[in-house]
């Protein structure tokens, strides 16, 4: 629904600077200005709304805050193999201490 109304809203907007630019004066550069910025205002309120609806999906997950360390070392380790595969194996540490 809201969706909808912004679109209503950027259509009349357009359709103001439309008319405004057949007069004369300023006055159709600043409607423009002013439909952009309302345009450009409107959209980072629909962003940061998903943004933060997005924050607060992911931290209901239980657990997605933890850090496996586990996981980390198999990646690092993972990581270090490949490194070592493709280049000089003398400039990689192993990993055996």
């Amino acid at each position: 629904m809201a969706e909808k109304n912004f679109a209503r809203v950027l259509r009349e907007l357009d359709e103001l600077a439309d008319e405004l630019e057949a007069r004369e004066g300023d006055a159709p550069a600043r409607a423009a200005r002013l439909a952009s910025e309302a345009r450009n205002a409107i959209q980072a309120i629909f962003n940061e709304r998903h943004r933060l609806a997005k924050l607060t999906e992911d931290s209901g997950e239980t657990g997605a805050a933890e850090l496996d360390l586990d996981a980390a070392r198999a990646e690092i380790g993972r990581r270090l193999a490949l490194l070592r595969k493709h280049r000089d194996a003398a400039g990689v540490p192993d990993g055996s201490e």
